[in-house]
Formats: C-alpha cells, structure tokens, sequence
C-alpha cells in the first residue's frame, strides 16, 4: 500500500515534469514498470510460496520480472525514434494549428472591406432605381438618338452623386 501510495505521486511528478516529452501511454508504461517491481521485492517475503527448485524464484517473480523487462523495452522503443507516421501526423497538426490564424486574419481582412464598402457607399431609393431603370430602356429603344452604356453610366453617377448628402 505504502509502494502503491509512492508509486502513485512519482507518476503524478513524472507526468506534470516531463509532459511535454512524454507520449500518450509513457504513463501506463512506467506503471508496468513500477507495480511489478515492487511485487517483485514482496514476493520474496512470502514464506507460503512454491519455488522453482534449486531458485528463490517462483512463478511470481517470473511474471512480475517479465512485466518489468517488458515496460523497460517499450518504453525505450517508444522514445528510440519517432516513427514515420507520427511525423507525419505530428507536422499536419502543426500545419493545421498554423493556418488557423491566417484564415482568422484572412476573415477580419474580408470584414474590414465589407463594413467599409457599406460606409462608403450611399443607398439608392426605390425612385432613384427606377428612374435609372427606366432611362436604360429609354435608351435602349431610342431609334433616333441612342445612348451609349457610357451615357447610362453618367446618368447613374449623377443621380448617385445627387443622393449624397452635403
């Protein structure tokens, strides 16, 4: 109980130390390492065990031995290298978190220019659209004089320019 209780604030430590080198499970396999090992130590003092003949092992202690080889290896596996995968996985994310900002900035950009244009612009009234309106089909059916796209144009800019408060 009292190994358990040691265990258990040395993997706190651990975790919070060293969280930013440790991977998902680092955790679980320092635990692999540290229960058995203390079994591994208790085992000895039980008196009501079988031993392996001509060892002060028993099966326990096998087990227990196993586990603790078997953290150990994993765990330097896991930190040798970073495999190929979690590279790629790994430089994605880190893609993904980079572009975050841009499209954020991107976004207020494009609202910027939106409150602008709608700030600068003045409203035509309904008047004001169909008198434009009616002076393109005007020019569009005169036979005698017709009115170029550029003539319709002025007139809109004048009758915008007219709207516009002094």
């Amino acid at each position: 109980m009292i190994w358990d209780a040691v265990g258990f604030a040395l993997l706190l430590w651990i975790s919070r130390r060293f969280a930013k080198q440790l991977r998902t499970g680092d955790i679980f396999f320092l635990y692999l390492i540290w229960v058995p090992l203390g079994r591994f130590f208790l085992e000895f003092l039980r008196t009501d065990s079988w031993f392996f003949p001509g060892t002060p092992f028993n099966a326990a202690h096998i087990l227990t031995a196993l586990a603790v080889i078997c953290g150990v290896v994993l765990l330097f596996v896991r930190h040798r290298h970073v495999p190929a995968r979690q590279q790629a996985v790994e430089s994605r994310n880190a893609q993904e978190n980079a572009e975050v900002p841009a499209i954020q900035e991107i976004q207020e950009i494009a609202e910027t220019r939106a409150e602008a244009q709608n700030n600068t612009e003045t409203p035509i009234d309904s008047e004001g659209v169909q008198e434009i309106a009616e002076t393109r089909a005007e020019a569009e059916n005169s036979v005698e004089a017709p009115v170029s796209s550029e003539g319709v144009q002025e007139i809109t800019e004048t009758r915008v320019e007219a709207q516009k408060p002094a």
